[in-house]
């Protein structure tokens, strides 16, 4: 059934957002099927796999429980201490289930929807001995990284990258793949819309663990397609690039070369499209066919944390300020630092979705602030550089615009909120007790039930299709899930627990938030207190 009538104007990313919609009564067509999910390793055969393990900071392998290997002899000094943990902490195993049956689940540093992980992460080096210039694939399973392009691979992927300047002071990119096949299991044509959001999740992961091993990250989102692909010695129909993040040493980057944000539009492309083929032709829609040049917008002069901290609003800023008028209605946030307990790899060690939430216990305003206030920091400086020290870390925050469903947070009355990040406050939209109505749009789930606040990101299609084209796509849901495993991250740091939400009814949550047709509701993330029951 198609829940939109196209039209020689109606975008590829209109029509797959309007099709793979969930429609409360229309659910068939989105059923699981049955069978063994796909397996969530991708394997390659090589006899020159380099292991990482003994670089990482246990005194356990943490597959097997024996003791760590010993450093390779010569490798004492060498990058590889830092790259192994930076992919371990972003996507690697990070627990491993067993079952009465003797199979086991493996779980990761970023969550994913329905634990498929689709995002692979592929490494391009240079310059760093022992390991060999070329380009690696990360197999997450057995942490090694296995040879898939065996030379220096800049002369290729600089143009490729659109000459990015991060690009050319780096040594190492990470390049990070959806595997479409793995998400289409369980949800059909839909599934793009959540590997987006699970790769924004290991994007979110690499952007805040870089610096923590000595590199800048540069989140790149605007590349040749096919060049890349060519590169990674992939075909699009199974596999694709959906993001690039450089890491050129912090200690040596130049910002002067490099733009504020990774990003460049692709056309647009119209008409109608074959509904079983929607997540092609989506992701097709969006590619850049040859190389172009990044703006070099002008920096602010302004650096830290609370930096590039737009107002995200589909409406005017002075159009808003008329409209939730009075203190009545806005209440300002107040936060702290966060600061993980034991250090951030230990919070990403123990990192997991929460599965349920304390109904009856609410969070604080201020707990609240803090979680808003650093999922809201698109940019972290390094060093001090003057003018420009921050550089942006979404692909462009200002698609995105944040709503809370506000169920139990003390000293505030339950409602329907605005969250305006450049004045760190709420503006109610609606008050009342919104659990039930929570609870149908995000498909009965008793999370959104149960928990202190539904986070809502939501984008203007339309209008990001006229600034991007149908790439458009691509970097909402990529921002959307970056600030979703920040708003995770967050939360654990403060005691409180957080779970994503990608399952919704889009009509229905759009009718409650009161948004317009041509708006698209991206991601939910609930957050509260965990039950200690369970």
């Amino acid at each position: 059934m198609s829940a939109v009538q196209p039209s020689r104007e109606t975008s590829i990313s209109r029509l797959f957002h309007e099709e793979t919609k969930y429609i409360a009564g229309d659910m068939g067509r989105f059923s699981r099927p049955a069978g063994q999910p796909p397996a969530p390793f991708k394997h390659y055969q090589a006899d020159q796999a380099v292991d990482l393990v003994a670089f990482l900071p246990f005194s356990r392998h943490p597959f097997t429980g024996r003791e760590m290997p010993e450093i390779p002899s010569g490798s004492e000094d060498s990058s590889l201490r830092e790259l192994s943990r930076l992919l371990y902490f972003s996507n690697g195993v990070t627990a491993v289930m067993p079952y009465p049956d003797g199979s086991r689940q493996t779980l990761r540093a970023a969550p994913s929807a329905g634990a498929l992980y689709p995002t692979e992460m592929y490494v391009a080096v240079r310059n760093m001995p022992p390991l060999a210039d070329g380009v690696y694939h990360y197999l997450a399973q057995s942490h090694v990284l296995v040879p898939v392009w065996e030379s220096n691979p800049w002369e290729r992927l600089e143009p490729a990258l659109c000459g990015h300047g991060a690009v050319a002071q780096a040594d190492l990119v990470l390049l990070l793949t959806g595997l479409w096949g793995r998400s289409t299991w369980r949800y059909r044509e839909r599934a793009y819309r959540r590997i987006l959001l699970d790769t924004g999740h290991v994007l979110g992961n690499v952007v805040l663990t870089a610096p923590e091993y000595g590199f800048g990250a540069f989140p790149i989102g605007g590349f040749v397609d096919h060049a890349m692909s060519n590169l990674l010695f992939l075909g699009d129909e199974e596999e694709a690039l959906l993001c690039a993040v450089a890491l050129p040493r912090l200690d040596a980057v130049d910002l002067s070369r490099i733009p504020t944000a990774g990003v460049l539009p692709s056309g647009t492309v119209v008409g109608t499209a074959d509904p079983d083929t929607l997540l092609l032709q989506v992701h097709r829609g969006g590619n850049i066919e040859r190389p172009a040049e990044f703006p070099q917008a002008s920096r602010p002069n302004a650096s830290g944390p609370d930096a590039f901290r737009p107002e995200l609003s589909r409406l005017d800023p002075k159009a808003i300020e008329t409209l939730w008028a009075g203190a009545h209605d806005t209440i300002a946030l107040d936060h702290e630092p966060v600061t993980f307990p034991g250090g951030l790899e230990q919070s990403l060690l123990r990192r997991r979705s929460t599965r349920s939430y304390s109904a009856s216990s609410p969070c604080t305003l201020e707990q609240l602030g803090t979680i808003l206030s650093f999922a809201g920091q698109v940019a972290v400086p390094f060093g001090d550089s003057g003018p420009g020290a921050a550089l942006r870390h979404a692909f462009d925050p200002t698609l995105l615009e944040t709503y809370l469903l506000v169920n139990a947070v003390e000293d505030t009355d339950p409602g329907l909120f605005y969250y305006a990040p450049g004045a760190h406050e709420l503006r109610r939209m609606r008050g009342g007790d919104l659990r039930a109505a929570a609870t149908h749009v995000c498909l009965g789930q008793e999370l959104s039930r149960d928990a202190a606040v539904l986070i809502i990101h939501t984008f203007n299609l339309d209008r990001a299709v006229e600034r991007y084209g149908d790439r458009a796509y691509r970097y909402a849901h990529l921002d959307a899930g970056h600030i979703g495993e920040r708003l995770n991250l967050a939360a654990l740091a403060i005691g409180l627990g957080a779970s994503g939400i990608g399952g919704f009814y889009d009509n229905d949550i759009a009718r409650l938030l009161d948004l317009p047709p041509e708006t698209a509701v991206a991601y939910i993330t609930t957050i509260g207190v965990p039950d200690a029951r369970v």
